[in-house]
């Protein structure tokens, strides 16, 4: 038999854990959670129905900042963003379909889906103004998500790539370029990575990289590159109207005067001695440049 207290004790204590109960399947709903870090971790349905996987951080701002990965990578590579940005701003990341926890159930993966990625995280989270920071073919799928909501995309920060806009990719050349990735995909894209690095690169990263590259869906992983190779700067760098900051390694020199020519809104920020993942490799650096981008993007509106 329970006494007085005991049944008033348990009477008070069932609304409470019903409104905990509520509350958690309240979001279990939303698809949002915590991870270990305290970030919000949720998912949403990109246009074609295959689940998103993001995570945001920091105080709610006016303006958010969406790193987009790189070609075979994932939202991990940003980790060194995370922290050191979401002081000032929203900070989102995300894995594009095919890619990390998100879904890999698309029947094709073009650029203009995987900027539909991006854009229904974009509108998930309700961001008003948004700068995209894409590595590499991320950087393609900003510029992308640009000309699809000019409304919204304030700038875009393309890391490592862009080396020269005034070439296009010769059509001829890229079923040749594609051979050996389609004869023997993990040696391919292993030698391929192996070139990427910079000076005296942690073996750590460079093993990270090679296992996440080698181990990709290789038709996902072909059908991505080669539409990336298609992509040609002489058409879309006519109607991009958002400035275009680049934050490129060294290694690999890019046709600065070219560039400007191109895009009326580009201004290049070169940092020595790293290679294609500067945001891993020296990521002070890096996060020096990017927050300097950020300030003049601020000044000119």
């Amino acid at each position: 038999m329970k006494t007085p207290v005991q049944k008033a004790i348990i009477l008070a204590i069932i609304p409470v854990t019903f409104f905990v109960l509520v509350m958690m399947m309240a979001c279990q709903q939303k698809g949002e959670r915590r991870d270990e870090n305290n970030s919000i971790m949720g998912e949403v349905l990109s246009s074609d129905g295959v689940k998103i996987e993001y995570r945001l951080n920091g105080q709610k701002k006016d303006t958010v900042l969406v790193f987009i990965h790189e070609w075979l990578c994932n939202q991990s590579y940003w980790k060194n963003q995370v922290k050191y940005f979401s002081g000032n701003y929203r900070v989102v990341t995300l894995d594009l379909a095919g890619h990390g926890l998100s879904g890999d159930n698309r029947t094709s993966y073009t650029l203009d889906l995987y900027a539909d990625d991006v854009i229904a995280v974009i509108k998930k989270v309700k961001a008003r103004k948004v700068i995209l920071v894409g590595h590499s073919i991320g950087a393609s799928v900003a510029v992308k998500v640009a000309l699809k909501m000019p409304e919204k995309v304030v700038a875009i920060i393309a890391v490592d790539t862009f080396q020269n806009l005034t070439q296009d990719y010769p059509e001829g050349n890229i079923d040749k370029m594609l051979e050996p990735y389609r004869k023997n995909f993990q040696s391919a894209v292993r030698k391929h990575a192996s070139i990427l690095f910079g000076e005296n690169p942690d073996s750590l990263l460079v093993r990270k990289v090679l296992n996440d590259w080698s181990s990709a869906d290789p038709s996902m992983a072909l059908t991505t590159m080669t539409e990336n190779l298609h992509f040609k700067p002489s058409e879309w760098t006519k109607i991009l109207t958002v400035p275009v900051w680049a934050v490129n390694a060294e290694r690999f020199p890019a046709n600065v005067n070219g560039n400007k020519k191109m895009l009326k809104n580009y201004r290049i920020i070169t940092l020595p001695r790293v290679g294609h993942f500067p945001q891993l490799e020296d990521p002070q650096s890096f996060n020096n440049a990017v927050a300097s981008c950020l300030v003049q993007i601020s000044r000119t509106g």
